[in-house]
Order: C-alpha cells, then structure tokens, then sequence
C-alpha cells in the first residue's frame, strides 16, 4: 500500500500551510442570498461595500493537528466596521478567496450568517474568526 503525502501528518501540516502561511486567503463579506449547495464561484457572491468596508488579509498561523488528526489553522479575529458613511448593506455571509498561483481570484469557502447583519450606522461590526480545516479545502 502506497501512503499519500497529504494522508500523513506532516503532509497534512505542510499542505494546509501552504495555503494559510504561504499564500494566505482574504476573508471578505458578501450580501446576497447565494445558494451554497450549488457550484459557487466568487461571481456568483456580491461583495459588501458599505462604508469603511474592506477585505481582511489575516496572518494566519502555522496549522497544528487536531484530536481527530486534521490540520487545522485558526485566524485570529477579522473585524468589519461601518465608519458613519451613507452606504449600508445587510451581510449575509463570509467568503474565503485566494489569489495565489496565477488562476486568478478564486472562491476556497463560504457560510451563510444564520440570520443578516446590519450594516449602516457608524459603529456596527462583525468580528469573526475562521478556521481553515484541512479536509475542506481542494489542497491535494
């Protein structure tokens, strides 16, 4: 029987790394109602834009080993602030995309917020902490 590298734990540490630690992913709001049980791409979600919107380019740590055996990298907490302008949005969800490795922007993850999240008064904010799963994610 042939081992896969990404099968064995320091196959699984280095291939999540070189997603979190070597080309990190964004993490960015969207505000449409997209149906994540269809095949998304990063055109089928429409970026928040709300004043003082912006993407959040984490440093994410080395990926570590779970109970389970999984790689597993945990951001530490992206932050979105409404800054008073006119512009205001209700958010739906966050986005993972990457732009690494010359494919162009690219959609790795999203998840839906349970119920939107106003965004129009100077003020308001959404703070979130994503982890990065090895197992999740087209890494091998």
């Amino acid at each position: 029987m042939i081992s896969h590298f990404r099968d064995m734990p320091d196959g699984k540490l280095y291939l999540l790394d070189l997603l979190a630690v070597d080309h990190p992913p964004w993490v960015i709001l969207f505000t449409n109602d997209a149906d994540l049980e269809s095949a998304l791409t990063l055109d089928d979600l429409d970026e928040a834009d709300f004043s003082g919107y912006a993407r959040v380019h984490p440093t994410w740590p080395a990926s570590s080993l779970t109970g389970g055996g999984d790689a597993s990298s945990l951001s530490p907490a992206c932050v979105w602030t409404h800054n008073g302008g006119p512009t205001a949005n209700e958010v739906r969800g966050i986005a993972l995309v990457n732009d690494a490795g010359g494919f162009g922007t690219r959609l790795i993850r999203c998840y839906k917020f349970p119920v939107p999240i106003t965004m129009s008064t100077a003020g308001d904010n959404i703070s979130r902490q994503v982890r990065l799963l090895q197992g999740q994610y087209p890494l091998a």
